[in-house]
């Protein structure tokens, strides 16, 4: 936690998860991250997931504007896309909707019948802890009319993750699946 205090979550509760006796989450203090009662609720209201999921997903649901995306159902295939593109992101140190038209096909093929894929991406700035990277992702997609369009809106499944690349640089990749 960069060396400093703050608030750790280990996950004790899914035993046939990956993630069980692992940290899950966690939340430094320093001179510009400090947390209210409600976004210590939310971190205690998280999905299962790797500590890079659940950060992300935890700055999109503490967004000052709420935003609705993470509301919906996590789906294991969604979050291992996330994953998947993020990690390509951070190996080719590039951000953007890589082979999104193979992609898009493979995951309408897997999503519940009616539901069509959205992707969105993001980079942070270099040198960035975790926390700092996740909402500079979020505050990123603010920043673009269609990338807000889909994380704004109630979704019936999503999965978000992010990756660092060796540059220091976060890539932000969330994954949906609406109407």
């Amino acid at each position: 936690m960069l060396g400093r205090p703050g608030l750790a979550i280990v996950d004790y509760a899914n035993r046939n998860s990956p993630h069980y006796e692992t940290v899950v989450s966690q939340f430094p203090l320093t001179e510009t991250l400090f947390y209210s009662a409600q976004q210590v609720a939310v971190m205690l209201d998280l999905p299962p997931g790797t500590l890079t999921q659940r950060t992300l997903i935890y700055a999109v649901r503490t967004h000052p504007e709420r935003p609705a995306s993470a509301d919906g159902e996590l789906l294991p295939e969604l979050q291992r896309e996330a994953e998947s593109h993020s990690s390509y992101q951070a190996r080719i140190l590039r951000q953007g909707h890589h082979h999104w038209e193979t992609r898009f096909h493979r995951l309408n093929a897997l999503l519940p019948r009616g539901l069509i894929a959205r992707e969105v991406c993001a980079e942070s700035w270099p040198g960035q802890n975790l926390v700092e990277a996740a909402i500079e992702c979020v505050r990123c997609w603010r920043l673009s009319s269609g990338h807000w369009s889909a994380v704004r809106a109630r979704q019936s499944a999503f999965g978000y993750d992010m990756k660092r690349g060796r540059n220091g640089v976060w890539y932000a990749t969330g994954v949906f699946g609406g109407r």
